[in-house]
């Protein structure tokens, strides 16, 4: 049994995001609230609401990930972020139902991992 990380659109409509195990969904949600400190902008993820599930404000989170990818210490191959990074960066293609690529300040493409979100990417 696993936790989901439900993006939910300003158009009322929603997608899911991630499906990660129980552990795997707590540590992101951890380390998602300190990227929130260094970013300083919120992510636009709330707690985990008894249900299983961290709902995401979609178009909060993407312009997070987004600012997030512009300090470029964080998420970079040599960053303290990385791996989240790669989590959150499949996040961010199940939001937009698009692949996206990353390239950090050494020139290396970010290795996404897409941990159960919507597989209908265009």
């Amino acid at each position: 049994m696993g936790k989901i990380y439900t993006a939910y659109y300003q158009n009322g409509t929603e997608r899911i995001a991630a499906d990660m195990s129980i552990g795997r969904a707590n540590l992101f949600y951890q380390m998602t609230l300190l990227a929130e400190h260094y970013v300083q902008i919120p992510s636009g993820i709330a707690e985990e609401n008894g249900q299983d599930e961290y709902p995401v404000e979609a178009e909060t989170f993407l312009r997070f990930f987004e600012r997030f990818w512009e300090i470029g210490w964080l998420g970079d191959t040599h960053g303290l972020f990385h791996n989240w990074a790669r989590y959150a960066a499949g996040m961010v293609e199940s939001i937009k139902g698009k692949p996206v690529e990353w390239i950090d300040r050494y020139g290396e493409r970010l290795t996404i991992i897409r941990s159960g979100g919507s597989n209908e990417l265009a």
